[in-house]
């Protein structure tokens, strides 16, 4: 990894699930219904190094708020992250392999359970954030 690199993170992570609910039943009438579902979310982040420790940092964005990541670890065969949500207190433990030309991978908490990810890891030179002019 080149010093002062920047790493977008751009993802989306699967939690299986159970949905409970009502359904007219011919003969029945009204009655419960359990379904399993596939619940999805989209997550998008940047990487960076911190000038004061020299240490992988970052933050991340979904559906259910901003996190902080830490002990971030980026190979060229391996990437892994701990996110923990601004608003919560349970850590989530995210690790990857390289397949292709994407990042797969599972993530572990004990708020969350356990569930499958891919993300898309590019490294983009800090004058990305620069503009033109």
């Amino acid at each position: 990894m080149s010093k002062n690199k920047i790493f977008l993170v751009q993802g989306v992570f699967f939690q299986r699930g159970v949905s409970f609910g009502l359904a007219e039943k011919e003969g029945i009438g009204l009655a419960a219904t359990i379904k399993n579902t596939l619940n999805y979310a989209v997550f998008t982040g940047v990487i960076f190094e911190d000038k004061e420790s020299g240490e992988l940092t970052g933050t991340m964005q979904d559906r259910f708020g901003y996190s902080d990541l830490s002990e971030i670890k980026i190979t060229e065969t391996e990437f892994s992250y701990c996110k923990k949500y601004i608003n919560r207190n349970d850590l989530i433990f995210y690790s990857f392999t390289q397949e292709d030309d994407k990042w797969v991978g599972d993530y572990q908490g004990e708020a969350t359970g356990s569930g499958q990810s891919n993300c898309l890891l590019i490294e983009v030179d800090p004058s990305f954030f620069q503009p033109k002019n």
